[in-house]
């Protein structure tokens, strides 16, 4: 028996076709919309507030819920991805993301939103890194770094436009029309995933071997450590009954999550990649460029607003120069990756 081994040229000429492309642009613009969201409220943030009679601290919680949610769901979507299948998981959260947008376009009330903001960071969070695994399932390796480039300018991009749309459609039409701007756009990209991604058969059996110790564990880890640092200052730290009991739920949280790791089989997370030199340097990377670009992002619109009294709109332009530059450098870093 002959085995023919294709050679480096061969491999080098594979090209993908139209309908893997068409999978990338969805994973894009679902990443693009993810990210978007993040930051759309944030210079409508006082107006939201005043129209749904809650404080400038309850007006917070707008945005901690989605935060919290995205945070929590984005380590879960590897095994979600695994259990139904890329295209389900995708079509599931897309679908359920255009109803809890409409359901914060109509929110009269601080709960109702709140419940939106909720789902929409909860399905929002697994359109981000599925976004990274329809690159590399549907990309020959060649052809991955620019499907990764498209992928990194829009993360880039959402937070940068989120403001800008944001402030836009409330200046011009309503607050309500920063979330029923979605339903469109989910409308494209359902359409997008029906045409660029295979059907999956569901594979239940992860159900049954879930590490449900680590996955609890890491929802109230995750979801505590970003409650008490996002509303901590607010509540005087631990001067707060509520910071001090969520503290001890974010501890015994990581405790679970630590022990799921030792116990199980297949752990939700495998944590211990983070110690090789090469991912770890990733994860603080990836951390520090986190911590600078969506905390200016959410910090500035709204020193803008409260401070500088900028409406609006202007507020939004004057915080989208740093989006103008860091986009494109993705396409060099991605030309200098092929180069060298």
């Amino acid at each position: 028996m002959v085995t023919v081994t294709a050679s480096p040229d061969a491999a080098r000429s594979a090209r993908a076709d139209l309908t893997a492309w068409i999978a990338v642009a969805a994973g894009s613009l679902g990443a693009l919309l993810a990210t978007l969201d993040i930051s759309i409220v944030n210079s409508a943030l006082p107006t939201i507030q005043g129209e749904i009679g809650a404080t400038g601290t309850e007006g917070t919680w707008i945005a901690t819920a989605f935060l919290v949610a995205e945070i929590v769901v984005i380590p879960l979507s590897a095994w979600l991805e695994r259990l139904l299948g890329l295209r389900t998981l995708l079509l599931i959260s897309v679908t359920a993301f255009t109803g809890f947008s409409i359901l914060c376009g109509i929110a009269t009330d601080l709960t109702t939103m709140i419940i939106g903001r909720t789902g929409q960071g909860l399905m929002g969070g697994l359109l981000i890194p599925t976004a990274m695994t329809i690159v590399a399932k549907r990309l020959p390796p060649p052809q991955q770094p620019i499907g990764m480039a498209l992928f990194g300018m829009t993360v880039i991009l959402g937070p940068v436009l989120g403001p800008l749309l944001g402030g836009w459609l409330t200046e011009n039409l309503s607050w309500h029309y920063a979330f029923f701007v979605n339903v469109p756009v989910c409308g494209i990209l359902l359409l997008l995933l029906l045409l660029g991604l295979p059907h999956e058969r569901t594979n239940w059996v992860y159900l049954r071997e879930a590490d449900w110790l680590g996955i609890i564990g890491l929802i109230l880890g995750l979801g505590g450590l970003t409650i008490v640092l996002e509303e901590g200052h607010r509540e005087d730290w631990f001067e707060s009954t509520l910071i001090i009991r969520l503290t001890f739920i974010t501890v015994a949280g990581f405790v679970m999550l630590g022990i799921g790791q030792i116990r199980a089989t297949k752990p939700v997370l495998k944590l211990r990649i983070v110690m090789s030199r090469q991912f770890g340097s990733v994860v603080i990377m990836a951390l520090a460029l986190g911590m600078v670009m969506y905390g200016s992002t959410f910090v500035i619109p709204q020193f803008l607003s409260l401070i500088a009294d900028y409406n609006a709109l202007e507020g939004s332009v004057a915080n989208m120069g740093h989006g103008r530059a860091a986009s494109p450098s993705w396409g060099i870093r991605q030309h200098w990756r092929n180069a060298y």
